[in-house]
C-alpha cells in the first residue's frame, strides 16, 4: 500500500508539471480561470457518475482497470500533443490531469479504509501517508531533472505512463492478498436497514441532514477556493518569469 501511494502522488506531481509547462507557453494566463471551472463542473459530473455506477464493483479490479485506462490516456495525449500538435488537446490533458488527480488517490483512501479497520488505520496510515509524501516530493523534482538532464516536457509523458504502470504493477503483485482482503472486509460491513437507508439516499441529501458534514463541506470550499486562488497567482509570476515550455 505505501508502494501504490508512492506511485500514485509522484505520477500525480509529474503530470501537474506537464500540464501546466504546456498550459502556461501555449496560452495566456488569463484563460486559466476557464479551465478551473471547466474542470471542476466536468470533474464534478464525471465523479458522481463514476460513484453512482461503480459502487457495486470490486475496488480491487476497478484500480487495476482504472490504472491501464490512466496509461491509455498518456499515450493518447502524446500522440495529440506531441505528434499532431493539437492545441484543445492542452485544454482536454488539464482537465483530464484535474479528474485524474482526484480519482486515483480516493480510489486508494476508499480501498485502505474498507480493508483495514481502525485500529488498524491508527498504526498504518501515518506510514502511507509518508511514502506517498514522498513519491510526491521525487515526483516533483525527478520531473525537473528529467527535463533537464534527458528529456524535453513533452516527453514527461512517458514518465507519468511508467509510473502508472508502477501502481499497477503493485495492484497486479500482490492481487491475490489485496483481493482477499477485500473479500472479507466486504463480509464484515454491516447490512442494516440504517445502512441501506443511508446508501439510497446519496451523498447530497447526507451532507444536508448533518450540520457536522455541512460545516466540512463549507471548510473544504473555503480551503479549495484559497488554494485556488494562490495557484493562479503563483502560475501567474511563473509564467513572467520563464517564458519557455521547458524553463516552467
Amino acid at each position: 500500500m505505501v508502494s501504490l501511494l508512492f506511485f500514485l502522488l509522484a505520477a500525480n506531481n509529474v503530470i501537474k508539471v506537464a500540464r501546466d509547462s504546456l498550459f502556461l507557453s501555449h496560452f495566456p494566463i488569463d484563460h486559466l480561470p476557464y479551465v478551473y471551472l471547466l474542470a471542476a463542473f466536468l470533474a464534478g459530473v464525471i465523479i458522481a457518475v463514476y460513484t453512482r455506477y461503480t459502487s457495486e464493483l470490486p475496488l480491487y479490479r476497478l484500480i487495476l482497470d482504472s490504472n491501464a485506462f490512466i496509461i491509455a490516456n498518456v499515450i493518447i495525449f502524446w500522440f495529440l500533443i506531441v505528434v499532431f500538435n493539437y492545441a484543445w488537446a492542452i485544454y482536454a490533458f488539464y482537465v483530464w490531469s484535474a479528474i485524474v488527480g482526484v480519482l486515483s488517490v480516493a480510489q486508494f483512501w476508499t480501498f485502505a479504509g474498507l480493508i483495514f479497520t481502525s485500529r488498524e488505520a491508527k498504526r498504518l496510515f501515518g506510514i502511507f501517508a509518508a511514502g506517498g509524501s514522498l513519491g510526491g516530493i521525487l515526483g516533483g523534482f525527478g520531473s525537473g531533472w528529467a527535463v533537464n538532464l534527458f528529456m524535453g516536457t513533452n516527453e514527461l509523458f512517458w514518465l507519468i505512463g511508467a509510473l502508472f504502470a508502477g501502481a499497477f504493477g503493485v495492484v497486479w503483485l500482490a492481487g491475490n492478498e489485496l483481493s482477499e482482503l477485500q473479500t472479507a472486509a466486504v463480509k464484515e460491513i454491516p447490512t442494516s436497514r440504517e445502512t441501506k437507508a443511508i446508501q439510497q439516499t446519496g451523498a447530497l441529501a447526507s451532507i444536508l441532514a448533518s450540520r457536522y458534514l455541512q460545516l466540512i463541506a463549507g471548510a473544504i470550499f473555503v480551503s479549495v477556493a484559497v488554494s485556488t486562488l494562490i495557484d493562479f497567482q503563483f502560475k501567474a509570476a511563473a509564467k513572467t518569469a520563464y517564458p519557455s515550455q521547458d524553463e516552467l
